[in-house]
């Protein structure tokens, strides 16, 4: 009844801020989170991905893809293994030649530096960080990719980001996650929504991330469990956290005094 006073009231005033997707797209994936049922509005928001793999709604169903182009979003889809950012790359050429989407072959960590990628897609190993990308060398077979801290991927990213700041921050780097969101502060602005996989972190990598966000006015509101067969039958996979202190509207010279 809610639902349907809000499209009734859509059609009345104009008012176009709440954009679904589509519940299927092929191959007939369902999708495992609809952000119109977490997010004040759902049109015209920014978003960086970090893993975002080939970008297509293909596995088991891509947060961001399907809303991208229907909800006119724009943002940053950033992917470390080599031959898998190409293709995503291919698969947002349309949205990179209108300057809405910037994709970026990184990896994200708690430290910078170079690591040795070998192999392809999620089957893909990952060498050791090391300072100098010479170094990389007596890692074997492989391409050196740069890695950098979020902190470092926000600065890269600061003639992209609008002034109405980051909607939403999407991770699936297989386990990496903790090293992300646990370890550092996130830099401002801050993601008003984190999505995070969950599925290959221990209950202690969940707790730090967990103890990490509430520090900086997060908190919880979602574990979600991907709509696929296979998916049904797990434990969640993902979760979501919401800010629920809105920071972005403090002034940057108190910042260090609330240790931030």
């Amino acid at each position: 009844q809610d639902r349907l006073y809000e499209l009734m009231l859509e059609y009345a005033t104009g008012d176009n801020s709440v954009c679904e997707s589509s519940i299927f797209s092929p191959p007939e994936v369902p999708l495992f989170i609809k952000w119109e049922h977490f997010m004040p509005k759902t049109r015209d928001l920014f978003f960086i991905q970090i893993g975002a793999n080939v970008g297509k709604n293909v596995g088991s169903g891509d947060p961001i893809w399907e809303y991208v182009r229907p909800c006119n979003w724009s943002g940053a889809a950033v992917e470390l293994v080599p031959d898998t950012f190409l293709k995503l790359k291919t698969n947002y050429a349309d949205m990179e030649a209108l300057n809405r989407v910037v994709t970026l072959n990184h990896g994200v960590s708690d430290k910078s530096g170079y690591a040795k990628i070998s192999g392809s897609g999620e089957t893909a190993s990952i060498g050791s960080i090391v300072a100098d990308k010479n170094q990389t060398e007596g890692y074997g077979d492989g391409v050196a990719v740069e890695i950098v801290t979020i902190s470092s991927l926000w600065s890269r990213l600061k003639d992209h980001i609008p002034s109405s700041g980051v909607d939403i921050l999407v991770l699936d780097v297989e386990g990496n996650e903790g090293n992300i969101l646990a370890r550092e502060n996130l830099p401002f602005p801050r993601p008003t929504r984190i999505l995070f996989e969950i599925a290959h972190l221990s209950v202690k990598e969940k707790d730090e991330i967990d103890e990490k966000l509430r520090s900086q006015g997060y908190r919880q509101s979602a574990d979600l469990i991907h709509r696929d067969r296979l998916g049904l039958a797990m434990p969640p996979q993902d979760r979501l956290y919401e800010l629920i202190v809105d920071y972005h509207s403090i002034p940057p010279e108190v910042h260090h005094r609330l240790r931030l």
